[in-house]
């Protein structure tokens, strides 16, 4: 009888153990959720304030812009696009 009770009062400790990790568990879940969704905001919000514009054929339309451009043009053409292209990358390095 002795170990009955015994047995009864360590599955009463296990059970009172495990509704408490189960409420930390609820809790941990709950404020990830929460950063979860405020990250997905975050990122919503970033981009329309900073929308990167990715056109289909945007690098043969290039391509053919400089084929139809003179040689002196073609110069200023190339450091438009260089110029792009390092607001870019610093744009990115902000980001991280």
């Amino acid at each position: 009888m002795e170990q009955l009770h015994a047995a009864i009062q360590q599955l009463e400790t296990k059970l009172i153990q495990l509704k408490e990790r189960y409420a930390q568990q609820k809790l941990l879940i709950e404020q990830l959720q929460q950063e979860n969704e405020q990250l997905r905001s975050t990122i919503a919000l970033q981009k329309q304030q900073h929308p990167l514009i990715h056109k289909k054929g945007k690098t043969k339309d290039t391509l053919q812009q400089l084929t139809q451009v003179e040689n002196g043009d073609i110069k200023k053409l190339l450091e438009h696009y260089i110029k792009q292209i390092s607001e870019c990358i610093d744009f990115l390095d902000k980001l991280n």
